[in-house]
């Protein structure tokens, strides 16, 4: 009985110790992919809504609940993911990314209302607008690709940047920020013209009076907006110059 247990303990130890071998030898390839990542704003005034895809994958997943493209996407002044996060993309290099108009909408389905070329290296991130005015006879706007240089952490101070997607005024805006605490005030950017976006600048937290002007055109004023430490944001000027009501400023948080 004794040599019986003896050899069964020998047994289970060959066993053992030849699986241990045989998973030494396994490779497991773990890399994660890492971007680029993509952020889809539709700020077309007069827009409708929309999806991004990009190399025509569709990379703004918005549920569904019967099998079919939800009727749902990027709403007018929306952005995709809704947090302050990105869209991991699996492809890279030279791209096409393009807005389209759900398949299930009830007006225009499945109209690419814009089309644009990028370069979109990995383990960067770019923000994507659609900004142009929204011509209803060719159901079509205009696009940019902005590359968002997110600055390191900061833990006592943000980062701004300002980015200008007023399609028809001329002469651009510049963007002032004045700290209602301190009476601070901060040129966060001289006027920048139509899709151009500053460099993200380190700023103090606190309640913030935001004021964008144009040249001989209009001013844009928000008030009483709360900027936070360890925070990067987008200010983003839109609407149509024509319209002062559709006029505003936009804060996103980029991290």
């Amino acid at each position: 009985m004794k040599n019986r247990l003896r050899v069964l303990i020998i047994g289970l130890i060959s066993l053992a110790l030849y699986s241990c071998e045989k998973n030494a030898n396994q490779i497991i390839d773990t890399k994660e992919f890492n971007g680029p990542f993509l952020r889809g704003y539709n700020f077309s005034p007069s827009g409708p809504t929309v999806n991004v895809y990009v190399n025509d994958i569709k990379v703004t997943a918005i549920g569904s609940t019967n099998g079919k493209e939800a009727t749902a996407g990027i709403a007018a002044y929306g952005v995709f993911p809704t947090t302050n996060s990105y869209v991991n993309l699996t492809s890279k290099g030279n791209v096409t990314v393009k807005s389209v108009i759900p398949s299930t909408a009830t007006t225009n389905p499945g109209v690419v209302t814009s089309t644009i070329n990028g370069d979109l290296q990995e383990g960067k991130y770019y923000s994507f607008f659609t900004c142009g005015l929204y011509n209803t006879t060719d159901k079509t706007t205009s696009s940019v690709i902005l590359e968002d240089k997110i600055p390191t952490l900061d833990t006592a101070a943000a980062y701004l940047r300002f980015v200008n997607l007023v399609p028809n005024a001329p002469n651009g805006y510049d963007l002032v920020i004045t700290n209602r605490a301190t009476s601070q005030v901060i040129n966060l950017s001289p006027t920048l013209a139509f899709k151009a976006a500053s460099d993200f600048v380190k700023v103090p937290a606190g309640i913030y009076d935001l004021r964008a002007s144009s040249v001989g055109g209009t001013v844009i004023n928000r008030t009483e907006l709360t900027i936070s430490k360890s925070y990067v944001y987008s200010l983003i000027t839109r609407g149509t110059a024509v319209t002062a009501s559709t006029l505003a400023i936009d804060m996103t948080r980029n991290r």
